[in-house]
Protein backbone atom coordinates (compact mmCIF):
# COMPACT_ATOMS: atom_id res chain seq x y z
CA UNK A 1 0.00 0.00 0.00
CA UNK A 2 1.57 3.24 -0.71
CA UNK A 3 1.79 6.62 1.04
CA UNK A 4 -1.04 8.23 -0.81
CA UNK A 5 -3.53 5.53 0.25
CA UNK A 6 -2.82 5.26 3.63
CA UNK A 7 -3.27 8.92 3.74
CA UNK A 8 -6.93 8.58 2.76
CA UNK A 9 -8.44 7.44 5.45
CA UNK A 10 -7.16 9.75 7.80
CA UNK A 11 -7.89 12.92 5.56
CA UNK A 12 -11.81 11.38 5.45
CA UNK A 13 -11.50 11.60 9.21
CA UNK A 14 -10.20 14.66 9.34
CA UNK A 15 -12.98 15.46 7.33
CA UNK A 16 -15.56 14.92 9.25
CA UNK A 17 -13.92 15.79 12.67
CA UNK A 18 -14.41 19.00 10.96
CA UNK A 19 -18.33 18.52 11.01
CA UNK A 20 -18.70 17.31 14.34
CA UNK A 21 -16.63 20.09 16.26
CA UNK A 22 -17.47 23.88 16.83
CA UNK A 23 -15.27 26.08 14.76
CA UNK A 24 -12.36 27.73 16.49
CA UNK A 25 -13.87 30.54 18.91
CA UNK A 26 -17.18 29.61 18.63
CA UNK A 27 -19.49 28.73 21.91
CA UNK A 28 -22.11 26.19 22.28
CA UNK A 29 -25.09 26.61 24.14
CA UNK A 30 -27.91 23.99 24.72
CA UNK A 31 -31.50 24.87 24.89
CA UNK A 32 -34.14 22.69 26.79
CA UNK A 33 -37.30 24.20 26.61
CA UNK A 34 -41.12 23.02 27.52
CA UNK A 35 -44.01 24.76 26.84
CA UNK A 36 -48.26 24.35 27.49
CA UNK A 37 -47.22 22.07 30.27
CA UNK A 38 -50.90 22.72 31.51
CA UNK A 39 -50.25 20.57 35.02
CA UNK A 40 -49.36 17.61 33.94
CA UNK A 41 -47.01 17.37 36.25
CA UNK A 42 -48.13 13.38 36.78
CA UNK A 43 -47.45 10.84 33.99
CA UNK A 44 -49.85 10.63 31.03
CA UNK A 45 -51.29 8.46 28.20
CA UNK A 46 -49.60 9.63 25.10
CA UNK A 47 -52.23 11.50 24.43
CA UNK A 48 -52.22 13.47 27.86
CA UNK A 49 -55.09 11.72 30.16
CA UNK A 50 -54.48 9.64 32.90
CA UNK A 51 -52.22 7.48 32.97
CA UNK A 52 -53.05 3.72 33.23
CA UNK A 53 -50.54 1.68 32.48
CA UNK A 54 -46.88 3.19 34.09
CA UNK A 55 -45.08 1.48 31.42
CA UNK A 56 -46.57 2.75 28.49
CA UNK A 57 -46.84 6.75 29.59
CA UNK A 58 -45.15 10.15 28.60
CA UNK A 59 -44.05 12.80 30.29
CA UNK A 60 -44.27 13.77 34.30
CA UNK A 61 -41.87 16.06 36.21
CA UNK A 62 -39.95 13.42 37.71
CA UNK A 63 -39.21 12.14 34.28
CA UNK A 64 -38.21 15.69 32.78
CA UNK A 65 -35.75 16.27 36.23
CA UNK A 66 -34.49 12.78 35.04
CA UNK A 67 -33.59 13.72 31.44
CA UNK A 68 -32.92 17.58 32.65
CA UNK A 69 -30.26 16.28 34.58
CA UNK A 70 -28.36 13.98 32.19
CA UNK A 71 -28.15 16.35 29.93
CA UNK A 72 -26.18 19.06 32.79
CA UNK A 73 -23.98 16.91 33.50
CA UNK A 74 -22.80 15.76 30.22
CA UNK A 75 -23.22 19.37 28.87
CA UNK A 76 -21.24 22.81 29.82
CA UNK A 77 -23.81 25.44 28.68
CA UNK A 78 -27.33 24.56 29.39
CA UNK A 79 -30.07 26.96 29.77
CA UNK A 80 -33.67 25.47 31.19
CA UNK A 81 -36.62 27.59 29.90
CA UNK A 82 -40.38 27.38 29.77
CA UNK A 83 -42.62 29.38 27.28
CA UNK A 84 -45.80 29.87 28.94
CA UNK A 85 -49.10 28.13 29.96
CA UNK A 86 -48.05 25.84 32.90
CA UNK A 87 -51.37 27.06 34.44
CA UNK A 88 -54.80 25.03 33.85
CA UNK A 89 -55.25 21.31 32.78
CA UNK A 90 -55.27 18.78 35.84
CA UNK A 91 -56.24 18.14 39.04
CA UNK A 92 -53.28 19.96 40.74
CA UNK A 93 -54.61 23.36 39.48
CA UNK A 94 -57.43 23.16 40.50
CA UNK A 95 -56.53 22.11 44.10
CA UNK A 96 -52.90 23.82 44.02
CA UNK A 97 -54.12 26.98 42.04
CA UNK A 98 -50.38 28.06 40.57
CA UNK A 99 -48.72 26.88 44.16
CA UNK A 100 -47.72 23.60 42.22
CA UNK A 101 -46.24 25.09 39.31
CA UNK A 102 -43.83 27.29 41.71
CA UNK A 103 -42.56 24.56 43.48
CA UNK A 104 -41.84 21.92 40.58
CA UNK A 105 -40.25 24.77 38.66
CA UNK A 106 -38.25 25.49 41.56
CA UNK A 107 -37.12 21.87 41.60
CA UNK A 108 -36.11 21.57 38.04
CA UNK A 109 -34.00 24.70 38.42
CA UNK A 110 -35.92 26.52 35.54
CA UNK A 111 -34.11 29.38 34.47
CA UNK A 112 -36.84 31.41 32.52
CA UNK A 113 -40.53 31.52 31.90
CA UNK A 114 -42.54 33.14 29.78
CA UNK A 115 -45.89 34.20 30.67
CA UNK A 116 -48.59 32.67 28.79
CA UNK A 117 -52.50 33.63 28.48
CA UNK A 118 -53.60 31.25 30.95
CA UNK A 119 -51.52 32.20 34.19
CA UNK A 120 -54.10 34.91 34.29
CA UNK A 121 -57.22 32.68 34.43
CA UNK A 122 -57.54 32.96 38.17
CA UNK A 123 -57.02 36.81 37.68
CA UNK A 124 -54.15 38.86 38.64
CA UNK A 125 -53.92 37.76 42.29
CA UNK A 126 -54.26 34.00 40.94
CA UNK A 127 -50.47 34.60 39.13
CA UNK A 128 -48.57 37.22 41.97
CA UNK A 129 -49.21 35.02 44.94
CA UNK A 130 -48.78 31.62 44.35
CA UNK A 131 -45.92 32.15 41.10
CA UNK A 132 -44.73 35.44 40.85
CA UNK A 133 -43.62 36.00 44.55
CA UNK A 134 -42.68 32.17 44.64
CA UNK A 135 -40.82 31.52 41.94
CA UNK A 136 -37.10 31.71 42.26
CA UNK A 137 -36.52 32.13 38.28
CA UNK A 138 -37.28 35.08 36.39
CA UNK A 139 -40.49 35.67 34.85
CA UNK A 140 -40.80 37.48 31.20
CA UNK A 141 -42.87 39.35 29.28
CA UNK A 142 -41.79 42.37 27.43
CA UNK A 143 -45.33 43.56 25.90
CA UNK A 144 -47.64 43.52 29.25
CA UNK A 145 -47.51 47.04 30.94
CA UNK A 146 -49.03 47.67 34.18
CA UNK A 147 -51.28 50.64 34.46
CA UNK A 148 -52.99 51.87 37.90
CA UNK A 149 -52.70 50.99 41.32
CA UNK A 150 -51.61 47.77 40.20
CA UNK A 151 -47.99 48.82 38.89
CA UNK A 152 -46.65 49.72 41.96
CA UNK A 153 -48.16 46.06 43.26
CA UNK A 154 -46.50 43.84 40.52
CA UNK A 155 -43.64 46.32 40.00
CA UNK A 156 -40.38 43.82 39.24
CA UNK A 157 -42.25 40.44 39.93
CA UNK A 158 -41.85 40.08 36.06
CA UNK A 159 -39.54 41.48 34.19
CA UNK A 160 -39.42 42.36 29.98
CA UNK A 161 -35.81 40.86 29.88
CA UNK A 162 -33.58 39.33 32.05
CA UNK A 163 -29.42 38.76 31.46
CA UNK A 164 -28.12 35.60 32.30
CA UNK A 165 -24.61 34.23 33.16
CA UNK A 166 -23.75 31.17 31.18
CA UNK A 167 -20.16 29.62 31.78
CA UNK A 168 -18.07 32.97 30.86
CA UNK A 169 -20.73 34.35 28.67
CA UNK A 170 -24.25 36.23 29.22
CA UNK A 171 -27.10 35.82 27.37
CA UNK A 172 -30.18 37.97 26.93
CA UNK A 173 -33.94 36.68 27.56
CA UNK A 174 -36.53 38.74 26.27
CA UNK A 175 -40.24 37.70 27.19
CA UNK A 176 -43.63 37.94 24.86
CA UNK A 177 -47.15 37.25 25.47
CA UNK A 178 -50.20 36.72 23.45
CA UNK A 179 -51.93 40.25 22.69
CA UNK A 180 -54.89 37.89 22.52
CA UNK A 181 -54.94 37.35 26.44
CA UNK A 182 -57.77 39.74 27.59
CA UNK A 183 -60.00 37.80 24.81
CA UNK A 184 -58.43 34.73 26.26
CA UNK A 185 -58.39 34.85 29.93
CA UNK A 186 -58.67 36.83 32.93
CA UNK A 187 -55.93 39.70 33.30
CA UNK A 188 -58.27 42.25 34.46
CA UNK A 189 -58.12 45.94 33.41
CA UNK A 190 -54.93 47.23 34.32
CA UNK A 191 -53.15 45.01 32.47
CA UNK A 192 -52.21 46.61 28.90
CA UNK A 193 -51.35 43.70 26.42
CA UNK A 194 -49.54 45.58 23.61
CA UNK A 195 -48.15 44.30 20.10
CA UNK A 196 -45.31 41.94 20.21
CA UNK A 197 -42.92 42.91 17.67
CA UNK A 198 -43.28 46.96 18.60
CA UNK A 199 -42.86 45.60 22.27
CA UNK A 200 -39.48 43.80 21.98
CA UNK A 201 -37.43 45.55 19.67
CA UNK A 202 -36.64 48.15 22.17
CA UNK A 203 -35.89 45.69 24.76
CA UNK A 204 -33.67 43.97 22.43
CA UNK A 205 -32.01 47.42 21.33
CA UNK A 206 -31.40 47.76 25.20
CA UNK A 207 -29.34 44.66 25.32
CA UNK A 208 -27.43 45.37 22.67
CA UNK A 209 -26.15 48.54 24.42
CA UNK A 210 -25.25 46.64 27.42
CA UNK A 211 -22.94 44.60 25.39
CA UNK A 212 -25.58 41.43 24.91
CA UNK A 213 -25.05 39.48 21.47
CA UNK A 214 -26.78 36.47 22.31
CA UNK A 215 -30.56 37.04 22.65
CA UNK A 216 -33.51 34.17 23.11
CA UNK A 217 -36.48 35.79 22.77
CA UNK A 218 -39.16 33.44 24.81
CA UNK A 219 -42.71 33.90 24.37
CA UNK A 220 -46.71 32.44 23.96
CA UNK A 221 -47.81 33.79 21.12
CA UNK A 222 -47.86 30.88 18.89
CA UNK A 223 -46.10 29.57 15.64
CA UNK A 224 -46.74 32.55 13.13
CA UNK A 225 -45.97 35.34 15.64
CA UNK A 226 -42.53 33.74 17.08
CA UNK A 227 -42.17 33.52 12.83
CA UNK A 228 -42.24 36.87 12.21
CA UNK A 229 -40.70 37.80 15.70
CA UNK A 230 -37.71 35.81 14.46
CA UNK A 231 -38.08 37.72 11.13
CA UNK A 232 -39.01 41.56 11.54
CA UNK A 233 -37.22 41.76 15.35
CA UNK A 234 -33.47 42.91 14.64
CA UNK A 235 -31.09 40.82 17.10
CA UNK A 236 -33.16 38.16 18.21
CA UNK A 237 -30.74 35.18 17.53
CA UNK A 238 -33.17 32.42 18.38
CA UNK A 239 -36.99 32.11 19.14
CA UNK A 240 -38.12 29.85 21.90
CA UNK A 241 -42.10 29.87 21.61
CA UNK A 242 -45.61 28.16 22.93
CA UNK A 243 -49.31 28.58 22.82
CA UNK A 244 -50.16 27.10 19.47
CA UNK A 245 -48.78 23.81 20.33
CA UNK A 246 -46.86 23.21 17.38
CA UNK A 247 -44.79 19.91 16.71
CA UNK A 248 -41.44 20.49 14.94
CA UNK A 249 -39.24 17.16 13.86
CA UNK A 250 -36.45 16.40 11.62
CA UNK A 251 -36.42 12.79 10.89
CA UNK A 252 -38.67 10.20 11.61
CA UNK A 253 -41.23 11.63 14.49
CA UNK A 254 -40.94 9.33 17.55
CA UNK A 255 -44.75 9.08 18.24
CA UNK A 256 -48.01 10.16 16.53
CA UNK A 257 -47.76 13.69 16.28
CA UNK A 258 -46.87 15.29 12.71
CA UNK A 259 -44.45 18.12 12.16
CA UNK A 260 -45.20 21.19 11.15
CA UNK A 261 -42.08 21.69 10.00
CA UNK A 262 -37.83 20.79 10.83
CA UNK A 263 -36.61 21.23 14.03
CA UNK A 264 -35.58 23.98 14.30
CA UNK A 265 -37.70 25.73 12.06
CA UNK A 266 -35.19 28.51 10.47
CA UNK A 267 -36.41 31.96 9.83
CA UNK A 268 -34.26 34.29 7.23
CA UNK A 269 -34.96 37.75 8.85
CA UNK A 270 -35.23 41.04 6.97
CA UNK A 271 -31.54 41.87 7.71
CA UNK A 272 -30.52 38.34 6.05
CA UNK A 273 -29.75 36.53 9.04
CA UNK A 274 -30.68 32.33 10.11
CA UNK A 275 -33.02 32.45 12.96
CA UNK A 276 -33.76 29.28 14.72
CA UNK A 277 -37.52 28.99 15.08
CA UNK A 278 -38.35 26.10 18.11
CA UNK A 279 -41.45 24.68 19.97
CA UNK A 280 -41.93 21.35 21.97
CA UNK A 281 -45.67 20.64 21.27
CA UNK A 282 -47.34 20.50 24.92
CA UNK A 283 -48.58 18.79 27.78
CA UNK A 284 -44.84 17.86 28.84
CA UNK A 285 -44.50 14.82 26.51
CA UNK A 286 -41.14 16.14 24.93
CA UNK A 287 -38.32 18.06 26.28
CA UNK A 288 -37.16 20.47 23.37
CA UNK A 289 -33.22 20.37 23.17
CA UNK A 290 -31.78 22.80 20.39
CA UNK A 291 -27.84 22.97 20.35
CA UNK A 292 -26.94 26.39 18.99
CA UNK A 293 -23.36 27.39 17.78
CA UNK A 294 -22.49 31.30 17.93
CA UNK A 295 -19.50 32.81 16.68
CA UNK A 296 -17.13 35.32 18.74
CA UNK A 297 -19.56 38.41 17.71
CA UNK A 298 -22.65 36.61 19.04
CA UNK A 299 -23.92 35.18 15.33
CA UNK A 300 -25.67 31.98 15.16
CA UNK A 301 -23.48 29.70 12.59
CA UNK A 302 -25.48 26.41 13.14
CA UNK A 303 -28.18 25.25 14.85
CA UNK A 304 -29.81 21.31 15.41
CA UNK A 305 -31.58 19.34 17.50
CA UNK A 306 -35.30 17.63 18.24
CA UNK A 307 -37.70 17.21 20.75
CA UNK A 308 -36.79 14.53 23.26
CA UNK A 309 -39.99 12.16 23.63
CA UNK A 310 -40.11 11.01 27.35
CA UNK A 311 -41.54 7.49 27.07
CA UNK A 312 -44.30 6.30 24.83
CA UNK A 313 -48.23 5.49 24.49
CA UNK A 314 -51.46 3.71 26.50
CA UNK A 315 -54.36 1.94 26.46
CA UNK A 316 -57.94 3.71 27.04
CA UNK A 317 -59.40 3.81 30.56
CA UNK A 318 -62.40 4.97 32.45
CA UNK A 319 -63.88 8.31 32.98
CA UNK A 320 -63.28 9.88 36.77
CA UNK A 321 -63.60 12.74 38.40
CA UNK A 322 -60.22 13.51 38.34
CA UNK A 323 -60.14 13.42 34.61
CA UNK A 324 -63.45 15.72 34.13
CA UNK A 325 -61.73 18.21 36.60
CA UNK A 326 -59.25 18.02 34.01
CA UNK A 327 -61.02 19.15 31.23
CA UNK A 328 -63.54 21.30 32.94
CA UNK A 329 -61.06 23.05 35.33
CA UNK A 330 -62.53 26.35 35.66
CA UNK A 331 -65.30 26.11 37.40
CA UNK A 332 -67.81 27.80 35.09
CA UNK A 333 -71.31 26.95 34.17
CA UNK A 334 -73.48 25.79 31.49
CA UNK A 335 -75.99 28.86 30.49
CA UNK A 336 -79.05 28.96 28.58
CA UNK A 337 -79.45 32.39 26.62
CA UNK A 338 -82.01 33.88 23.66
CA UNK A 339 -80.76 34.90 21.18
CA UNK A 340 -82.01 36.05 17.44
CA UNK A 341 -80.74 34.64 14.48
CA UNK A 342 -78.79 37.53 13.54
CA UNK A 343 -76.43 37.52 16.62
CA UNK A 344 -75.60 33.37 16.27
CA UNK A 345 -75.01 33.91 12.15
CA UNK A 346 -72.62 36.94 13.57
CA UNK A 347 -70.94 34.44 16.32
CA UNK A 348 -70.29 31.87 13.41
CA UNK A 349 -68.76 34.43 11.23
CA UNK A 350 -66.46 35.44 14.39
CA UNK A 351 -65.61 31.56 14.70
CA UNK A 352 -63.56 31.33 11.19
CA UNK A 353 -63.22 34.87 11.28
CA UNK A 354 -59.18 33.89 11.84
CA UNK A 355 -59.59 30.57 11.24
CA UNK A 356 -56.29 28.48 10.90
CA UNK A 357 -54.35 31.12 13.18
CA UNK A 358 -54.71 28.90 16.44
CA UNK A 359 -56.46 31.82 18.36
CA UNK A 360 -59.20 30.08 20.17
CA UNK A 361 -62.44 31.10 18.85
CA UNK A 362 -63.60 28.27 16.66
CA UNK A 363 -66.91 26.81 17.68
CA UNK A 364 -68.13 23.31 18.34
CA UNK A 365 -71.39 22.67 17.94
CA UNK A 366 -74.79 20.77 18.91
CA UNK A 367 -78.04 20.92 17.22
CA UNK A 368 -76.52 23.61 13.55
CA UNK A 369 -75.03 21.89 10.49
CA UNK A 370 -73.16 24.75 9.61
CA UNK A 371 -71.16 25.18 6.49
CA UNK A 372 -68.10 27.26 5.66
CA UNK A 373 -65.96 28.45 2.85
CA UNK A 374 -62.85 29.80 3.77
CA UNK A 375 -62.10 31.17 0.50
CA UNK A 376 -64.42 34.14 1.07
CA UNK A 377 -63.53 37.09 3.12
CA UNK A 378 -63.85 36.87 6.74
CA UNK A 379 -67.11 37.95 7.88
CA UNK A 380 -69.11 36.17 5.22
CA UNK A 381 -67.40 32.67 5.51
CA UNK A 382 -71.22 31.22 6.68
CA UNK A 383 -72.33 29.63 3.52
CA UNK A 384 -75.00 27.66 5.59
CA UNK A 385 -76.18 27.32 8.83
CA UNK A 386 -79.17 25.03 9.65
CA UNK A 387 -80.79 24.67 13.05
CA UNK A 388 -82.74 21.36 14.54
CA UNK A 389 -86.42 21.64 14.79
CA UNK A 390 -86.80 19.82 17.68
CA UNK A 391 -90.50 20.15 18.06
CA UNK A 392 -91.28 18.77 14.78
CA UNK A 393 -92.97 15.20 14.81
CA UNK A 394 -90.02 14.41 13.12
CA UNK A 395 -86.77 16.30 13.97
CA UNK A 396 -85.01 17.53 11.37
CA UNK A 397 -82.96 20.73 10.20
CA UNK A 398 -84.34 23.94 9.09
CA UNK A 399 -82.48 27.14 7.82
CA UNK A 400 -81.52 29.78 10.42
CA UNK A 401 -83.94 32.71 10.27
CA UNK A 402 -82.66 35.85 11.27
CA UNK A 403 -85.29 37.29 13.02
CA UNK A 404 -86.02 33.71 15.04
CA UNK A 405 -85.38 33.53 18.52
CA UNK A 406 -83.59 30.61 19.57
CA UNK A 407 -82.87 29.08 22.84
CA UNK A 408 -79.10 28.28 23.10
CA UNK A 409 -76.98 26.18 25.80
CA UNK A 410 -73.58 27.13 25.75
CA UNK A 411 -70.33 27.50 28.51
CA UNK A 412 -70.43 30.73 30.76
CA UNK A 413 -67.52 31.73 29.35
CA UNK A 414 -69.01 32.65 25.75
CA UNK A 415 -71.77 33.81 27.37
CA UNK A 416 -70.62 36.53 28.65
CA UNK A 417 -68.24 37.57 25.85
CA UNK A 418 -65.14 35.25 26.16
CA UNK A 419 -63.06 34.75 23.04
CA UNK A 420 -64.00 37.64 21.13
CA UNK A 421 -67.70 36.72 20.96
CA UNK A 422 -68.95 40.15 22.42
CA UNK A 423 -72.28 39.74 20.24
CA UNK A 424 -73.55 37.05 22.84
CA UNK A 425 -73.11 39.22 25.72
CA UNK A 426 -74.47 42.52 23.99
CA UNK A 427 -77.24 40.90 21.99
CA UNK A 428 -78.64 38.18 24.47
CA UNK A 429 -82.35 39.10 25.03
CA UNK A 430 -82.01 36.93 28.00
CA UNK A 431 -79.24 35.10 29.80
CA UNK A 432 -80.26 32.95 32.34
CA UNK A 433 -77.07 30.81 34.70
CA UNK A 434 -77.20 27.02 34.65
CA UNK A 435 -75.21 24.21 36.63
CA UNK A 436 -71.67 23.71 37.26
CA UNK A 437 -70.71 22.56 33.90
CA UNK A 438 -68.38 19.49 35.61
CA UNK A 439 -71.81 18.60 37.19
CA UNK A 440 -73.45 18.65 33.78
CA UNK A 441 -71.11 15.97 32.45
CA UNK A 442 -70.83 14.21 35.11
CA UNK A 443 -74.66 13.73 35.19
CA UNK A 444 -74.22 12.68 31.65
CA UNK A 445 -72.02 10.23 31.75
CA UNK A 446 -73.77 8.27 34.07
CA UNK A 447 -76.67 8.31 32.50
CA UNK A 448 -75.27 6.94 28.91
CA UNK A 449 -72.99 5.04 30.77
CA UNK A 450 -70.77 4.58 27.68
CA UNK A 451 -69.71 7.80 25.68
CA UNK A 452 -69.37 6.91 22.28
CA UNK A 453 -67.54 9.76 19.58
CA UNK A 454 -69.25 10.07 15.99
CA UNK A 455 -68.61 11.94 13.21
CA UNK A 456 -71.81 13.30 12.37
CA UNK A 457 -70.91 16.72 9.85
CA UNK A 458 -72.16 19.26 11.49
CA UNK A 459 -69.23 21.39 10.59
CA UNK A 460 -67.94 21.58 7.05
CA UNK A 461 -65.95 23.35 4.80
CA UNK A 462 -67.26 23.70 1.15
CA UNK A 463 -65.19 22.59 -1.92
CA UNK A 464 -63.68 26.39 -2.31
CA UNK A 465 -62.08 26.46 1.41
CA UNK A 466 -58.51 26.09 1.64
CA UNK A 467 -59.16 23.01 3.37
CA UNK A 468 -61.46 20.19 3.62
CA UNK A 469 -62.97 17.56 5.18
CA UNK A 470 -65.91 17.45 8.14
CA UNK A 471 -64.88 17.92 11.80
CA UNK A 472 -67.01 15.75 14.60
CA UNK A 473 -68.29 16.84 17.96
CA UNK A 474 -66.52 14.82 20.83
CA UNK A 475 -68.56 15.17 23.94
CA UNK A 476 -65.83 16.19 26.41
CA UNK A 477 -64.13 18.18 23.80
CA UNK A 478 -66.80 20.39 23.37
CA UNK A 479 -67.15 21.68 26.60
CA UNK A 480 -63.99 23.80 25.84
CA UNK A 481 -66.34 26.54 23.41
CA UNK A 482 -69.57 25.20 21.76
CA UNK A 483 -72.80 26.06 21.48
CA UNK A 484 -75.74 23.59 21.61
CA UNK A 485 -78.94 24.66 20.26
CA UNK A 486 -82.22 23.58 21.04
CA UNK A 487 -86.10 25.66 20.47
Amino acid sequence: MGPGASRAPALRLLALGALLWPAAGAWELTILHTNDVHSRLEQTSEDSSKCVNASRCVGGVARLFTKVQQIRRAEPHVLLLDAGDQYQGTIWFTVYKGAEVAHFMNALRYDAMALGNHEFDNGVEGLIDPLLKEARFPILSANIKAKGPLASQISGLYLPYKILPVGDEVVGIVGYTSKETPYLSNPGGNLVFEDEITALQPEVDKLKTLNVNKIIALGHSGFEMDKLIAQKVKGVDIVVGGHSNTFLYTGTPPSKEVPAGKYPFIVTSDDGRKVPVVQAYAFGKYLGYLKVEFDEKGNVIASHGNPILLNSSIVEGTITWEHLAAVLPFGGTFDLVQLKGSTLKAAFEHSVYRYGQSTGEFLQVGGIHVVYDLSRKPGDRVVKLDVLCTQCRVPSYEPLRMDEIYKVILPSFLANGGDGFQMIKDEALRHDSGDQDINVVSGYILKMKVIYPAVEGRIKFSAGSHCRGSFSLTFLSFLAVSIVLYQ
